[in-house]
């Protein structure tokens, strides 16, 4: 399952030098909960403020409790090959 997990308002505005730091320790500590309560975690992804968890399902529960996130929604992820699929 991924979730879109959306930071809390004071990271994105940090300097682009401590930024990944905060982002890391977050990252970590998602990890972290994650792995106490017995979620595997096959990726995280951090970009433009936002991180990717891919793991496995029932997580946002754990997530959300995490010091630093302010939101988690679940995604589904879609490929596509061209426009014609969209439709």
């Amino acid at each position: 399952m991924l979730y879109v997990v959306k930071v809390s308002g004071e990271i994105p505005l940090k300097s682009y030098r401590t930024r990944p730091r905060f982002e890391s320790r977050l990252v970590n500590n998602i990890k972290d909960a994650l792995s106490r309560s017995g979620f595997k975690c096959y990726d995280i992804t951090v970009s433009g403020g936002v991180i990717y968890v891919e793991c496995d399902e029932g997580a946002e529960k754990v997530i959300k409790d995490v010091f630093g996130v302010h939101k988690v929604c679940r995604a589904t992820k879609y490929e596509f090959k061209d426009l014609n699929d969209i439709t």
